[in-house]
């Protein structure tokens, strides 16, 4: 029997228009963690110059002792080295036509700036967290509970288990050792991706692993964004933009850093932001883009200045 029916258009479809939902969806995005531990160079700006330079002072060439009464006080010297931070311009654009603009019926400008302002995140994340993986101090951890650590940037072993209890303590008792400051006064951070806080929690033996919930001495406000606990003087940040989750031989071991105070200082020239281009074509070219001028720069060096407030943990 012949009847009007919406699942043809003929026949009655086109009567319904389509309905747009007014909610704009975003694709998921990545754990951003390593800029929120970078710390202001206190140097730099627009108007001064690509590269910014620091001082770090050593230890006196000659250690101080006891004095003879009528003998003078010995004198000594300290080195005195310089680093460089460099700023570098990073952006991104989209064009999009003055007719999409007069078309549609959701902002296409507001789509577009949310998907810029989420690549500018990403992009300048993986920017800071390049200098903390560039460390000299690398550790792989073994399956006998040992960690093998390197001083030149390389890794000579290969991870076969997952990071755990017994891997961070000897990590942090080396950090210690070395009289790396800690980040808070009392604990270092380790940034880790997802495979590494998995092993850590499977591992029977860390014991003093404790929740971020059951926190007593942070205030909320406090805490680190991605914080999940704190283990032996160490606070734990999840992170998933750059840290890889297939290094070693097995399948759930990942990369994680560990760092205390003093790690990555950034400079900025002009922070991160949304510039609108020109219309061009009467108006039928448009577009917008984020634009950042700003540098990272690992402050110590192992070879150059004997000490690493970063160590590295991946494998070969």
């Amino acid at each position: 029997m012949a009847s009007q029916l919406y699942a043809t258009n003929s026949l009655g479809g086109y009567l319904s228009a389509p309905e747009l939902s007014q909610k704009l969806r975003v694709v998921a995005q990545p754990l951003k963690r390593f800029r929120a531990f970078t710390s202001p160079l206190g140097a730099g700006g627009a108007h001064r110059n690509a590269n910014v330079f620091f001082d770090k002072i050593g230890n006196v060439a000659a250690a101080g002792g006891t004095l003879i009464e009528t003998n003078t006080i010995a004198e000594t010297t300290a080195s005195i080295k310089q680093g460089t931070a460099t700023i570098t311009e990073y952006g991104n654009a989209i064009a999009y036509s003055g007719k999409l603009i007069s078309l549609s019926q959701l902002s296409p400008e507001d789509a577009i700036a949310i998907a810029l302002r989420n690549d500018a995140a990403k992009t300048l994340d993986l920017a800071a967290g390049t200098q903390f993986t560039s460390a000299e101090q690398v550790a792989v951890q073994s399956a006998s509970g040992n960690v093998v650590f390197t001083t030149n940037g390389t890794a000579t072993a290969t991870a076969t288990v997952n990071l755990s209890g017994t891997n961070i303590r000897i990590i942090v008792d080396n950090m210690r050792k070395r009289n790396i400051p800690f980040v808070d006064g009392s604990n270092y951070v380790c940034i880790t991706a997802v495979g590494g806080y998995s092993g850590f929690f499977s591992d029977t033996a860390t014991g003093g692993f404790v929740d971020v919930s059951k926190y007593t001495d942070l205030l909320a406000q406090n805490l680190f964004r991605g914080e999940i606990g704190k283990y032996y003087m160490t606070r734990i940040v999840e992170e998933t933009n750059m840290l890889s989750n297939t290094v070693g031989s097995g399948a759930a071991l990942s990369q994680a850093v560990v760092f205390g105070d003093d790690a990555v200082k950034e400079v900025v020239a002009v922070p991160e932001e949304l510039r609108e281009k020109i219309p061009t074509d009467y108006g039928r070219s448009q577009g917008l883009a984020w634009y950042a001028l700003l540098g990272f720069q690992r402050i110590w060096s192992q070879a150059t200045d004997s000490q690493e407030n970063i160590v590295f943990v991946t494998s070969a």
